[in-house]
């Protein structure tokens, strides 16, 4: 074995058995020691991932996983939606979170607000707020649109209704 296991060789193996699917692995993660390791596996799909989509890539995964090349270094792997604590991968996940509030980081500026409207082009509109402060009432901002392109990251913020 050449190279150790990292993020890009599980994308390598998992990607293709999603395609089947009509899944995106949107992150993968790697935890454990050398000899324990526990990979997750993150996907999603434009109408939004299921516990079936789950179940589904995981048989599917584990029918191929014997012919890994890094087997041996995984203990545990598991698949899962990549939940609100992780970062929008795709220009197309913003699709499925209009109205919902967000963070967003634009190299050295992080703003905060509630996603209005997006566009297959990958542009998408958010209203400005401030950052929640204890004991500030948040008031709206001026809305603006942003290239999903020409930002570093954007991520859900959940919230109690």
């Amino acid at each position: 074995m050449n190279k150790d296991l990292s993020k890009e060789i599980i994308v390598e193996f998992v990607q293709p058995l999603a395609t089947q699917l009509e899944l995106f692995v949107v992150g993968v993660s790697i935890k454990g020691t050398m000899k324990h390791r526990i990979v997750s596996v993150f996907i999603d799909k434009p109408s939004g991932v299921t516990i079936d989509d789950c179940s589904t890539l995981q048989r599917l995964m584990d029918e191929h996983f014997e012919s890994f090349e890094y087997a041996n270094n995984i203990t545990s792997i598991e698949v899962s939606s990549p939940g609100f604590d992780n970062p929008l991968s795709f220009d197309w996940q913003i699709a499925n979170h209009i109205t919902r509030l967000c963070d967003i980081k634009l190299s050295e500026q992080k703003l905060h607000g509630r996603i209005i409207s997006y566009d297959e082009n990958g542009s998408f509109s958010v209203t400005l707020l401030p950052p929640k402060r204890k004991g500030v009432k948040q008031t709206e901002g001026e809305t603006t649109t942003f290239q999903f392109s020409e930002i570093d990251s954007i991520t859900i913020i959940p919230e109690i209704r």
